[in-house]
C-alpha cells in the first residue's frame, strides 16, 4: 500500500513528502491531520481519514484528482465537494453520477438523489430489479424500501403508485427528500412502518389490493412477514424478496397459494447469512 500511494501524492501534491510522512503518522497514530498543498496553488487540511479516501479513489481510477482551492474531488468538469463525495459510495463518479451543487444532489439520466448509496447503485446501475417484470400499470408495495431508490425506481418504470415502508427514522427521512428530488412524492404512499406478522393482510385490506405486485428487501423480516401470510396472497400477481437465510418456508407458502417459484442460489452474504433472491408468479 505504501508503494502505491508515493506516485498518487506526487501527482496531486507539492508537498507530497510532508504528506507522505504525516499520512503514515496519521495511520499508525489512528489519527491526525496533514496539511497539503495541491498542483492548483492552493492549501487544505485534511484528516487522515479523508485523505486515504482521496488517495484511494484516484489510485482506483474513481476520481481524476482533487482540488484544495475547491475542497473537492474533480471527475472531468464536475468539481464534487469532499464532505458530499465521502458521505456517498466512492463508486458513484465511476458510475456516471455526478453532482449538481445547484439541486444539492446527484444526478444519473433522469433520477436524482441526496447520496448515491450502495444500493442505489445496485438498482439504477446494476438494475437489480429489473426482474420483476409486472409493475407497469399496477400498485407495488415496496418492503424495505430505504432511502426511496425502489420506489423511485418502479415509479419510473411504471407503476401506478407505491406503498412504501421502511422503520428506520433517518432512511426514511431522506426517503422523503429523494421522492421529492424526483417529484414522484404524489404517487408514492410512505409509512414509517416495520413489517410485522399481520402487515401484508393490513396493506390488502386498507388499500383494497388486488393484482398488486410485492417486493420484499427488509434484512431477514421476510421470514416473520410470510409466517403466518394466507389469502392475502391473492391479491398479489407477482412477488420478489431478497432472502437472508433459508428461504426454503417462503417457497412453500408461495407455492401452496399457487405462485410458481424460482428461488435464484445466494449471490453473497451479510453477516455469515446467505442472502440471494426469490421471485414468484402468480
Amino acid at each position: 500500500m505504501f508503494i502505491h500511494t508515493i506516485p498518487v501524492c506526487k501527482t496531486l501534491f507539492e508537498n507530497w513528502p510532508r504528506v507522505l510522512a504525516g499520512y503514515w503518522a496519521g495511520r499508525v497514530m489512528g489519527g491526525g491531520r496533514v496539511r497539503v498543498v495541491c498542483r492548483d496553488g492552493g492549501e487544505a487540511w485534511l484528516s487522515v481519514g479523508e485523505l486515504n479516501a482521496v488517495l484511494y479513489a484516484v489510485r482506483r481510477g474513481l476520481v481524476d484528482g482533487f482540488s484544495c482551492r475547491d475542497r473537492g474531488v474533480a471527475v472531468k468538469n464536475n468539481v464534487i465537494p469532499l464532505d458530499v463525495f465521502l458521505g456517498s459510495d466512492l463508486r458513484a463518479p465511476w458510475y456516471g453520477w455526478r453532482y449538481d451543487a445547484g439541486r444539492g444532489a446527484w444526478v444519473l439520466d433522469d433520477v436524482a438523489f441526496k447520496r448515491v448509496t450502495a444500493t442505489v447503485i445496485e438498482v439504477f446501475n446494476h438494475g437489480f430489479w429489473a426482474r420483476v417484470r409486472r409493475v407497469p400499470g399496477r400498485v407495488v408495495v415496496d418492503i424495505g424500501a430505504g432511502p426511496g431508490d425502489t420506489p423511485v425506481y418502479f415509479i419510473r418504470g411504471g407503476a401506478s403508485r407505491v406503498i412504501a415502508l421502511e422503520p428506520d427514522p433517518v432512511a426514511y427521512a431522506e426517503m422523503l427528500e429523494n421522492l421529492r428530488l424526483n417529484r414522484v412524492e404524489d404517487k408514492v404512499t410512505a409509512l414509517r412502518e416495520a413489517a410485522g406478522v399481520n402487515t401484508l393482510r393490513e396493506l390488502v385490506e386498507e388499500y383494497r389490493l388486488r393484482d398488486a405486485v410485492l417486493k420484499v428487501d427488509c434484512e431477514g423480516c421476510e421470514h416473520r412477514l410470510f409466517q403466518q401470510a394466507g389469502w392475502e396472497l391473492g391479491a398479489f400477481t407477482e412477488i420478489a424478496v431478497e432472502y437472508h437465510g433459508r428461504p426454503y418456508k417462503i417457497a412453500g407458502k408461495l407455492r401452496e397459494a399457487g405462485f410458481k417459484v424460482v428461488v435464484e442460489p445466494p449471490w453473497g452474504e451479510h453477516g455469515g447469512v446467505p442472502v440471494g433472491f426469490l421471485h414468484a408468479l402468480a
